[in-house]
Order: structure tokens, then sequence, then C-alpha cells
């Protein structure tokens, strides 16, 4: 029960499965080509101390996030005609509002006790994501910072006389971090979908959560 219940949250409840899965492929080839790029142009940055090449490597970066979510915009055109906004907005109440329709119809003959039974597990299940995910992180952070922190040095050792490489290096730096943050959403999806379920164990809970308040109070 409560696997079929999450294979039909994970098929039809997320806007994964509804609007960026449509774009897949090609969205796949855009952050492969995005993120090569962006590394080649870096390389070419640090290798032929010409700052122009730092400057196309973010924009490129930013080019290929305002692709993947002009993609989506495109979808939810051709989709859901009556969420679209803009290329790039969209009305994402009105999707919880087909989510909370689908789940009502899905688990409309369940009693209140089977609910709360399903809800525990399904917290069961999220929390034992959540350790799955920190680990991953954790170690993730526990071999990149050393690696990161020994490239910055290296590269201010090699650089330390030239106080303008190191200045656009850390402007370079931070417009990346912003552009990151820009799409931070983006980067989490991605990485609910490739590495662990438990935001969308915790979404399943907060939709059956939803729809009974909804019943009660109606």
């Amino acid at each position: 029960m409560i696997n079929n219940l999450f294979e039909f949250y994970n098929n039809e409840l997320t806007f994964y499965s509804q609007v960026t899965k449509e774009n897949k492929t090609i969205s796949n080839l855009i952050l492969i080509i995005g993120i090569i790029s962006f590394i080649l142009f870096w390389y070419f940055f640090i290798s032929q101390n010409q700052y122009l090449w730092a400057i196309c490597g973010i924009i490129v970066f930013a080019i290929m996030f305002y692709i993947l979510i002009w993609l989506n915009g495109k979808t939810i055109k051709r989709k859901f005609p009556e969420m679209y906004i803009s290329p790039l907005k969209w009305n994402s109440n009105k999707f919880n509002e087909l989510f909370i329709k689908k789940i009502s119809a899905r688990i409309k003959n369940e009693t209140e006790q089977n609910l709360d039974l399903i809800q525990k597990q399904i917290k069961e299940n999220a929390e034992k994501e959540k350790t799955s995910s920190v680990i991953i992180f954790t170690t993730f952070g526990a071999l990149f910072i050393p690696l990161w922190s020994t490239y910055i040095a290296g590269l201010m050792g090699i650089f330390k006389e030239d106080l303008k490489f190191l200045t656009i290096n850390f402007i370079v730096i931070t417009l990346l971090i912003l552009t990151l943050s820009f799409f931070s959403h983006s980067l989490i999806e991605l990485r609910d979908n490739l590495l662990t379920n438990h935001k969308k164990w915790n979404g399943l809970n907060d939709l059956i959560t939803e729809y009974r308040i909804r019943k009660n109070v109606g």
C-alpha cells in the first residue's frame, strides 16, 4: 500500500513528473554541455590569465539554467495552459490544487485510522532517507572541501603577486555562488531526483495532511 502510494506520488504528483521529466533528455544534454563548457572556460581563464574566459563561464552557467527553466515554462504552456503565466513563471498554487485533487481520488475511501498508519510509515521512510542523504553529503563535503581549499591555496600561491587576478578570481567565484543560489530550486530538484527520496516522502505526507485538513474543515 505504502509503496504503491509512493509510486503514484512519484509518477503523478510532482512537478518533476508532470513537467521537468518531459524534457529529461534535452535537459540532461544541456546540463552536460553547460558544465563541460564552464570547466573549459575556467581552465582557459586560469591557464591564459584572460578574464574574458571567466566572464564567459559565468554567462554560460546562467544561460544553462535559464534554458532549463524556459523548457519547463514551454511544457507548462502546452500541457497546463491554465497554469501558464510567462516562459519563466507559472501558477504553483494551481499545481498544488491538481495534486490535491488526484491524491483525494486515490485515498478518499481510507479511514482516518488507516491514514494515521500510512502517515506514520511515510514519516519513518522519510527519516531513513534523510539519514542516507546526510551521510552522502557529509562524505562528499569531507572529500571536496579539502580539495577545494588546496586548489584555492594553489592559485593564491601561483598568483600571489597578481592582486588583479586574485580580485577577479574572487569576484568570479562570488558570482558563481550567487548564480547557483538564484537557481537553487532547480539544483535541489535535481539532487532529490538523483540521490534521495527524502523530499518526495515529505511531499507525499504534506499532500495527505492537506487533504485531511480540507476534508475535516469541509
